[in-house]
């Protein structure tokens, strides 16, 4: 109970935070499809092959742990070098000096996937990239991939409806997967939305065409794809993880240190929904107006070309 009471505290003084597996990255993907005005939907079209953004989002997670890609593990996190919940704070030129994490794939990826570089690279090249961008969007909203504590929560093992997992994987799939059915749609899709990840998408979309959040345009960076630090780092990447550090400093570290004992489903989960919901939805604005901005300095480009 008290656990409860200080997420709903927290949750009134910050922006609401997400957890996500698979089908919360594809549902990211899929509110920003919705989103997408013409010129971007065209420019996802010619790249994906006709697939959607919903499609490619959870692909990242699938290459980065074998393969000619398994470098990329390190670029789904940011690690903050701070002391949550006392003092939380990520701090661009402590946790990511070299650009190999999370604020700097996003910078790298946007490069390679778009048109202002010194040349436009190979369609397939920039397909890749665009699939990296979509889940690294959905990332960097997941607060416990912006600190260095437990490797991101991974080492606090706690119950999520009488099942053990770690913290980070309460955060990544917990409160979305009924744990108690293994192969059964996630909680939360499952239990509103019939099983279907387009219905939980297109009711995040009417919320966020009726400003059920306020107006969505206060979500967007001002700070657009090209703009970087002298690291080479986003930042409009370091802002979102600057506020998801934030995010998680009280939703997720300061429930868990007042009462580690206490299972992590039911009435934690019920407190949550409204969470999710909202940066779900914020994810999938960032990452419309973020490729809609790629495709705004992109000619249209013959398929030969690609």
């Amino acid at each position: 109970m008290r656990a409860t009471v200080l997420l709903l505290a927290a949750l009134a003084l910050v922006p609401p935070t997400a957890c996500w597996g698979a089908a919360g990255h594809a549902v990211v993907g899929l509110v920003a499809q919705t989103l997408l005005p013409p010129g971007a939907a065209r420019l996802v079209g010619e790249l994906l092959s006709g697939s959607t953004l919903g499609d490619v989002a959870a692909w990242a997670d699938t290459v980065k742990r074998k393969g000619p890609l398994a470098y990329t593990f390190d670029y789904h996190f940011a690690d903050a070098h701070d002391d949550p919940p006392r003092d939380c704070n990520f701090d661009d030129a402590r946790d990511c000096p070299t650009g190999a994490c999370l604020v700097g794939a996003i910078a790298n990826y946007t490069r390679q996937a778009g048109c202002t570089g010194p040349r436009l690279l190979p369609r397939a090249q920039r397909a890749q990239a665009l699939k990296f961008i979509v889940h690294f969007l959905g990332d960097i909203a997941q607060p416990l991939h912006l600190f260095l504590r437990g490797r991101g929560g991974n080492d606090q093992k706690v119950v999520f409806d009488g099942m053990p997992m770690s913290l980070h994987a309460v955060w990544d799939t917990g409160m979305q997967r009924d744990v108690r059915a293994a192969g059964r749609p996630e909680k939360r899709i499952r239990s509103d939305f019939g099983g279907s990840k387009d219905s939980y998408a297109a009711h995040l979309v009417a919320q966020i065409r009726a400003a059920a959040w306020g107006d969505a345009s206060a979500w967007i960076s001002p700070f657009g794809p090209d703009d970087t630090n002298a690291r080479g780092n986003s930042l409009a990447a370091i802002e979102w993880a600057v506020e998801a550090n934030a995010i998680g400093c009280w939703a997720a570290w300061a429930p868990y240190d007042a009462d580690p004992a206490q299972d992590f489903g039911a009435a934690y989960y019920r407190d949550a929904v409204r969470v999710v919901d909202h940066q779900i939805a914020r994810a999938g604005v960032r990452l419309a107006d973020w490729i809609s901005r790629i495709a705004a300095a992109c000619r249209p480009v013959p398929h030969g070309e690609l």
